[in-house]
């Protein structure tokens, strides 16, 4: 875990983190992790992030805007004035 690891923050950061929905690897995230990579040159971590939300139709907002620009669907920057 990246972040500091006190029991205080243990305690109350992974309850927060295991609120959210887990979305399984599958083959079809696999196909269009490949894709990514073939098409766009992505680097793997990143082509499985952007392929896991085009697969479950979710948008991905992120504010790393050099790895996934705008001119990606489903690429959404919150923080982008």
């Amino acid at each position: 875990m990246a972040l500091s690891t006190t029991k205080y923050r243990t305690e109350v950061v992974q309850p927060w983190l295991k609120s959210f929905p887990r979305l399984p690897l599958d083959d079809a995230i696999a196909r269009e992790t490949v894709l990514l990579r073939q098409q766009h040159g992505r680097k793997m971590p990143n082509a499985i992030i952007l392929a896991t939300a085009r697969c479950a139709q979710l948008s991905h907002a992120t504010r790393n805007s050099r790895d996934f620009p705008l001119t990606r669907a489903g690429v959404l920057h919150p923080y982008q004035l």
